[in-house]
């Protein structure tokens, strides 16, 4: 009797997990489709709202609009595909589930190849800046196409889902470890690891 009641439990706790997954996938999915729509304001209602004790929102959504609608860079960024959900932790009056996000990246700086460079500046341009794509995202996962001048970037993040009642997630990713110590004045250390 004691081994039903205890495979009835693990059902219950892998169904709820699972239904978080789920409802955070089409949240993550919704915020990343406003985002690709360019639609800042309203994809600040996924962020996590720790965020704008740190950089109030005006401060961001003009950031967002001079990176990401600036003519000098084209821009194009894949749905994501999330993985590896980590079990729901509540910390506080919040839980917490932390996921993986992978995202193709596809950039032009048009700015940059303007026609009074030389080819070699040119090369020596584009190869400054893939050294440095290399270091950030691992040189497996850069690549420059020549005749396109687009670089591609395959990205894989760790995102810190949170949220008050299980129903609606907010959301950070963590870009690198320098965002950490700003990261922790709203998100447990634990999660942070």
């Amino acid at each position: 009797m004691k081994k039903i009641v205890w495979m009835f439990l693990v059902v219950i706790v892998a169904n709820a997990n699972g239904q978080d997954a789920k409802k955070i996938t089409e949240d993550y999915n919704a915020y990343s489709k406003l985002l690709s729509e360019k639609n800042f304001e309203k994809a600040f209602d996924y962020l996590n709202p720790g965020i704008f004790d740190i950089a109030p929102k005006e401060q961001l959504l003009e950031v967002m609009n001079q990176t990401l609608n600036n003519p000098a860079i084209a821009l194009e960024v894949s749905m994501p595909e999330v993985s590896e959900f980590s079990d729901v932790k509540k910390i506080g009056e919040t839980y917490y589930v932390k996921f993986k996000s992978f995202n193709v990246i596809k950039m032009k700086f048009t700015g940059l190849f303007t026609p009074d460079k030389t080819p070699a500046e040119i090369q020596a341009t584009t190869q400054k800046m893939k050294e440095s794509f290399d270091a950030k995202f691992g040189a497996n996962n850069v690549s420059y196409d020549e005749q396109t001048q687009f670089f591609q970037i395959k990205a894989t993040k760790p995102v810190i889902a949170s949220s008050a009642d299980q129903k609606s997630w907010k959301f950070i990713t963590i870009d690198d470890d320098s965002q950490k110590p700003m990261l922790s004045q709203f998100i447990p250390a634990e999660l942070l690891n």
